[in-house]
Formats: structure tokens, C-alpha cells, sequence
């Protein structure tokens, strides 16, 4: 499966510190996030990918044995995003 952004407009971010607000301009809806779960919505505005290929790009220059910590963490924060209607999953 293909993770996708769901909005068909911009998702605008705004950052203080470890805090992230995204706007969808679709819906008006703002949403607290993770800098980590941001950085997975500017990712996919642009590169639509499955879960192996955010795995890699998120892992990039960390050592293989914190591949599995890595895909955990953007499996809970995907799931959030799809949660609230930001991203959803296309077949391949």
C-alpha cells in the first residue's frame, strides 16, 4: 500500500520548538503534531511511498538495527494522520 496526503490542497505548517501545527486547507482543521509526523506530511506532498520507502528515507545514515524502531514509529504516527484525515492508503 501507498501512503498519500489526503488533503487535494496545501497542508500549512507552523513550528514553535518540538510543537508543529498543520492547517488543511481543505477541511480548515488544525492539528498538533509531531516534528517527526510533519516531516512525514511534507514527505508525502511530494513522494506518495509505501511503508519500505519511509522506513529507508526516515532511516537514512542510522545504523540497520534501529530499522524496526523506526518503522514502529511511523506505523503509530501514519496511523494518527489517518486518524485525522490527512493521509490515507492507496493500493499499489
Amino acid at each position: 500500500m501507498t501512503w498519500i496526503v489526503s488533503t487535494s490542497q496545501a497542508v500549512v505548517q507552523r513550528r514553535w520548538g518540538d510543537e508543529c501545527i498543520l492547517y488543511d486547507v481543505d477541511s480548515g482543521n488544525t492539528h498538533l503534531v509531531t516534528p517527526l509526523a510533519a516531516e512525514v506530511i511534507l514527505r508525502l506532498q511530494t513522494h506518495p511511498d509505501d511503508m519500505d520507502g519511509l522506513t529507508v528515507f526516515f532511516a537514512a545514515g542510522e545504523a540497520p538495527s534501529v530499522l524496526p524502531e523506526i518503522r514502529a514509529t511511523l506505523t503509530i504516527i501514519l496511523e494518527e494522520l489517518e486518524r485525522i484525515d490527512l493521509v490515507h492508503r492507496r493500493p499499489a
